[in-house]
């Protein structure tokens, strides 16, 4: 343990034994061994005996760790200059300096770290959470979470864009919370939704379960308690909030590769090929826009997609890169 130490004052420990140091100076026999080495330096200095180079100071390595990571700050590094040295300091001042920048360099390395997942247009991604929940990712959407979740705590996700959730019931009912970009949040236990968190638009459907919706307004939030086969939709332009009785399938089907449509007005379906297909859709009559579609698209390939819509509109159709135009 000492050599060990010895080596990582010196700064030639490997990052396996630096984690390894970290670790040890957490439990009693470390944090005694080690105060032990740095009376043991104190007094070689004291009597003027050769002491090792040590020209790289603990602080400064274990500091150096959190500016490895971008995300945990976005100040500069600052420039080099004279440092004070700290070998100089009685040995339990030196402690009360060296112990609290290990645990910060411990914590570092044992943090949890953030998982990011996003989509691209047209893709869709399965993504097992470390509880056992599953999430399904649409076209042009993301998701964030830690790779952790303590036991006393929600369960949290953040989503942009739109996502099928199937969360798992814990036995200490641990609440799993998503997070909208608009300040929504949606509290379950354990159940079965989609979220669709667009530019204009944020819309829950719950399929089986029971989900709370929380709406966090300027003077008071506003929760809904949702069943299923309910639809809520939140209008963010005009601030309006519509409760529906829908059937989910309807609104899910996207997971099997297929859209359902019944009764969708073709203005609606414009807005799911721009939103999650990157695609600009051009009418040659605008009343064409009011046109009501029923039936059964697949959605994994554009193409057929595309030439399904046409056939069903009875409409023929051109594509120039992201821009279609019906006619």
């Amino acid at each position: 343990m000492e050599n060990l130490f010895c080596n990582y004052l010196q700064n030639e420990c490997t990052p396996g034994e630096i984690k390894q140091v970290l670790l040890l100076v957490q439990t009693p026999q470390g944090r005694a061994s080690f105060d032990q080495l740095l009376q043991t330096i104190e007094l070689a200095q004291n009597n003027d005996l050769p002491s090792a180079d040590l020209s790289k100071h603990t602080w400064q390595r274990i500091a150096a760790l959190a500016l490895q990571d971008n995300k945990l700050t976005d100040e500069k590094e600052p420039a080099p200059g004279r440092m004070l040295p700290m070998w100089g300091l009685r040995p339990g001042r030196v402690a009360a300096v060296v112990l609290p920048l290990l645990v910060a360099g411990w914590w570092y390395l044992t943090r949890p770290v953030e998982k990011f997942y996003s989509t691209k247009y047209g893709q869709t991604q399965l993504i097992g959470l470390p509880d056992g929940s599953v999430v399904v990712l649409n076209g042009n959407s993301s998701l964030k979470y830690k790779s952790e979740w303590p036991k006393d705590a929600p369960r949290q996700v953040w989503i942009k864009g739109e996502a099928f959730f199937k969360i798992t019931h814990q036995t200490n009912h641990q609440r799993f919370v998503v997070h909208t970009r608009r300040n929504y949040t949606i509290e379950v236990l354990g159940t079965e939704f989609n979220v669709n968190d667009r530019q204009n638009t944020t819309q829950v459907v719950l399929q089986s379960g029971q989900i709370k919706l929380t709406i966090k307004q300027k003077r008071v939030d506003k929760s809904i308690i949702m069943v299923p086969g309910q639809l809520v939709a939140i209008d963010t332009a005009q601030a309006r909030l519509k409760i529906n009785t829908v059937k989910p399938e309807l609104f899910t089907s996207w997971r099997q590769q297929k859209l359902v449509f019944e009764g969708t007005s073709f203005a609606e379906i414009t807005t799911m090929l721009k939103e999650t297909y990157n695609l600009d859709v051009i009418v040659a009559d605008p009343r064409l826009l009011e046109e009501k579609i029923t039936g059964t698209v697949p959605s994994g390939n554009i193409n057929e997609l595309l030439r399904a819509l046409a056939i069903s509109l009875k409409l023929k159709y051109q594509q120039d890169n992201n821009q279609v135009k019906f006619y």
